[in-house]
């Protein structure tokens, strides 16, 4: 029985790790590795019984809170297909926090830092792959590739590797900070592999060139020159390398010098094919119906309807042909939901940096998935949930764990 048991917890750390593979491989293969997961830790549960910590219920809990009105929303309209989809993106909520937590009483910790390493490598080899697959198409050398923002480019990527542009961007700039974070921690000959890495994942973040993700980048790459720097010399030397790359970068990469001009020109002399001219439409949109029933909001079934008439109301036909959502995570739940789901979901970031405040890779993710929901409705995908739920649960289980959390942040 003792030998059965070892199996199992080994097989459970296995499919854990797998769990943050999800850049690189299918999300159904992904979600079958969850499931089989959660099975094994309820039976481990069930072999152990360990005693509840309910102290530490409540932040579970609070995962589950702001989405509990789609359940409740489906629960009246079981019949409208849109609101089914939009729950079937959110179930995840109501399993992981109960899976997670259970996980955390048990005696065996699991593998957090192996975790991590397997997400970090899972984004660098994609950035390897898809760098090639553009490299060898031919596409990074068409002058129109780069025109509009890139968007030939753009759209070419998305269709190769079936990850929207500011996605990869996002996971190529976590996993590029964490990488530099724990660059100090590994053998020589590893470091030679993390700078292989670093640099695919930056360069093809820059060649993407995502503006939220970059915009994080920058600022993280800051934030850490600020932790290792030794002296303030030291910390304005280094930043002073920084910010001459960017300005290379900016000359050298046509689709970089594309996005930064781009903005440069909607403040100056904005054109019609400015895709921040297109934001700001949908950004007015989206103020407007959520104003338009602040407390209740209008349900998640009308919301996107409700944002298309505003958009064809206004005259912004490629918003209505191509039904675009708020392009903000707290828009987005404020329209369908109100303000106090919005208050819900702030709240749990707030309570998640307190808790995870000393722990200086968990306040990266939380600082970058707070600022790329001002801009993206990154949970209103299957792969956004993945991302923000499991590595959100792995960074709180790492900091109940002693070992993990030296391992998993507490370093300068």
């Amino acid at each position: 029985m003792d030998k059965l048991v070892l199996y199992i917890q080994q097989f459970r750390d296995f499919c854990f790790i797998f769990l943050f593979t999800f850049p690189i491989f299918s999300l159904k293969i992904i979600t079958m590795s969850f499931v089989v997961f959660s099975i094994l830790t309820l039976f481990l549960f069930l072999i152990e019984r360990p005693n509840l910590i309910k102290k530490d219920l409540f932040l579970y809990i609070l995962f589950i809170l702001p989405f509990l009105p789609y359940l409740f929303e489906f629960c009246f309209f079981s019949s409208n297909s849109l609101i089914r989809f939009e729950l079937e993106k959110k179930t995840l909520f109501f399993i992981a926090p109960v899976i997670f937590y259970i996980s955390s009483l048990l005696r065996k910790s699991l593998s957090y830092f192996s975790a991590l390493k397997t997400y970090v490598i899972s984004v660098s080899i994609f950035s390897i792959l898809n760098f090639s697959i553009l490299f060898f198409s031919g596409i990074m050398f068409s002058n129109s590739a780069y025109l509009n923002g890139s968007y030939e480019l753009r759209t070419f990527f998305e269709k190769i590797s079936g990850l929207h542009p500011t996605y990869y961007g996002l996971f190529s700039t976590t996993a590029t900070l964490f990488i530099i974070f724990y660059f100090h921690k590994f053998s020589r000959n590893i470091k030679f592999i993390l700078v292989f890495f670093l640099f695919f994942n930056i360069l093809l973040g820059f060649l993407i060139a995502s503006k939220m993700p970059l915009i994080i980048l920058i600022f993280g790459l800051f934030y850490l020159t600020y932790l290792k720097s030794k002296s303030k010399l030291q910390f304005v030397g280094i930043l002073i390398v920084i910010l001459s790359c960017l300005f290379f970068l900016s000359n050298i990469l046509p689709s970089f010098h594309s996005r930064v001009s781009e903005t440069i020109n909607f403040y100056s002399n904005p054109g019609v094919n400015n895709t921040l001219i297109e934001r700001n439409a949908i950004l007015f949109c989206s103020k407007a119906v959520f104003w338009q029933d602040f407390f209740t909001g209008v349900g998640a079934r009308n919301s996107q309807f409700l944002l298309d008439y505003c958009y064809l109301y206004f005259g912004f036909s490629k918003g209505f042909v191509s039904h675009f959502n708020s392009h903000n995570q707290f828009l987005t739940l404020g329209i369908s939901y109100g303000i106090g789901v919005v208050f819900l979901f702030v709240s749990l970031f707030g309570i998640l940096f307190y808790k995870l405040r000393n722990n200086k890779t968990a306040i990266i993710f939380l600082f970058s998935s707070f600022v790329i929901m001002l801009t993206e409705s990154i949970l209103e995908r299957q792969i956004g949930v993945y991302f923000f739920l499991f590595l959100s649960l792995l960074f709180i289980q790492a900091v109940k764990n002693t070992n993990n959390h030296s391992v998993l942040g507490n370093t300068k």
